[in-house]
């Protein structure tokens, strides 16, 4: 068997289901934290651990207030130049909560041999916000493990609906979770069905919406021979889909489960690309 899913369908089943949303949102809200903080962490201090330091006199340009504060205390910008052992002439930034040196002043400036490039005033920063700020980079990570096991679940879910074979199955037993979704109790539901080749089997659900697979005497159920434990009741899958001997339709979600990654992603993409 293998019915025809369209790409409304598909796009519903995969990226519809309460997880997937909710792992695009936690990219998209988390990563502006990552861009702002993780993208201006200072760590510079990486190319000094591998590379030999040269001491050069440096010449303060300019020391102005960024739009960045720490502590609730302005970070400064410091703009100085130096001339590198080869005789090349440097401009490069360092960073101070509160107000860095005055216009003129000569600092001491650090750099690596040979890369000049990666330069420093000892005791101020290369970058906005100190280096451990570094590690807010690796907040979407949340929100991305979401969507792989929602989406890889929703990858699933398609593969039943396409080759599975239709059943009921009966409400067993329900059982309170110690989890909350939205202040709402999450249940695992067991139901109770009878395979292709007469044997009984079970599985469970877990909602925080049971309402909608106890309102009939029995749940319709999908489930693929041989891998009965892999069921799965048609109420709790997004979209609402409908499932007949040739084709599987959905009444709703495709049209927000593609806009959500798009308004999530779509921002970031831009900003890494700009």
């Amino acid at each position: 068997m293998n019915r025809i899913v369209p790409l409304s369908a598909r796009i519903s089943i995969v990226l519809g289901a309460g997880m997937t949303k909710m792992g695009f949102l936690l990219i998209g809200f988390l990563g502006i934290f990552a861009w702002t903080f993780g993208g201006n962490a200072d760590l510079t201090g990486l190319h000094f651990m591998f590379g030999e330091t040269v001491v050069a006199k440096g010449e303060v340009l300019e020391s102005v207030e960024t739009n960045f504060e720490v502590n609730e205390r302005s970070v400064y910008a410091t703009v100085y130049r130096f001339e590198s052992e080869g005789g090349g002439e440097y401009i490069a930034d360092a960073f101070s909560t509160g107000a860095g040196p005055q216009t003129g002043a000569s600092v001491r400036v650090e750099y690596v041999r040979g890369a000049a490039q990666h330069s420093r005033i000892p005791g101020m920063r290369s970058a906005e916000f100190s280096g451990w700020l570094a590690l807010m980079a690796l907040l979407p990570l949340i929100g991305a493990g979401l969507c792989v096991v929602g989406v890889r679940r929703g990858l699933k879910h398609l593969h039943i609906l396409r080759s599975g074979v239709l059943t009921s199955g009966k409400l067993i037993a329900k059982t309170a979770t110690n989890v909350q979704i939205n202040d709402q109790t999450v249940y695992e539901l067991e139901f109770e069905f009878t395979s292709q080749d007469g044997k009984v089997h079970r599985m469970t659900v877990k909602t925080h919406q049971p309402e909608s697979l106890e309102d009939d005497e029995e749940e319709a159920l999908i489930y693929l021979p041989g891998e009965e434990d892999e069921a799965t009741t048609l109420d709790n899958l997004p979209g609402e889909p409908v499932v007949t001997s040739s084709r599987v339709e959905t009444n709703r979600g495709a049209f927000s489960a593609a806009l959500v990654p798009i308004v999530c992603l779509g921002p970031h993409l831009v900003y890494m690309f700009m």
